[in-house]
């Protein structure tokens, strides 16, 4: 119904009035902070061993400190990103051992939808999204919950197949890093409020 076909980070974006997707859109700004970079380093570092999986330990961490290299003025938070790092080397060596189907950012076709062309949720196990956040409070529970059952109807309409079901990675680096695993039922009120909300910003 709309000219305008958002992405899924513009429908969930945690800026209550959206003024950064109207910055983006419509003043043509580049939009970006320092949480903002470590919310993506934060991805990049966890998504690392996954994308390359199969490959050499030694080789992995020598990728993952030319990887920091990108992230020096974030040079306080690289024991972090170690940390990070070491637990998603486990996890990815586990589903090599137990051939698990894993694709890293996958695109997956939007525009079914009123979407942007793509959607690229951060993993997906055969046809289940998981998505990855930097876990700073405020609403971002609610926010990812939404990017699920956005990434969930995407899925959908390319593949035929219904997923009902996602999950969230919620990483704290507070005093200490944390996982919070979190599986997140995708009903249909989940959808509508995607739908909603994807109306919202497109309007």
């Amino acid at each position: 119904r709309f000219r305008v076909r958002p992405s899924i980070s513009e429908v969930t974006s945690p800026c209550p009035t959206k003024r950064d997707v109207y910055l983006r859109r419509v003043l043509h700004m580049y939009v970006d902070s320092q949480v903002f970079r470590l919310g993506r380093a934060v991805h990049e570092v966890f998504l690392l061993p996954f994308r390359y999986r199969g490959r050499d330990v030694e080789w992995l961490y020598g990728v993952f400190r030319r990887c920091l290299k990108d992230y020096t003025d974030l040079r306080g938070y690289w024991k972090v990103f170690e940390s990070i790092f070491r637990k998603s080397l486990a996890l990815s060596m586990i589903a090599e051992e137990e051939q698990i189907p894993i694709s890293v950012e996958p695109y997956i076709p939007g525009g079914a939808i009123g979407l942007s062309d793509f959607v690229r949720p951060d993993l997906m196990v055969g046809f289940m999204p998981i998505d990855i956040t930097l876990s700073l409070g405020g609403n971002s529970l609610e926010r990812k919950e939404l990017a699920l059952a956005g990434y969930a109807l995407a899925i959908e309409a390319w593949s035929g197949n219904p997923v009902d079901v996602g999950i969230t990675i919620g990483i704290s680096i507070n005093s200490d890093v944390r996982f919070q695993w979190r599986v997140v039922r995708i009903d249909d009120s989940l959808r509508r409020r995607f739908i909603e909300a994807r109306d919202d910003v497109a309007r």
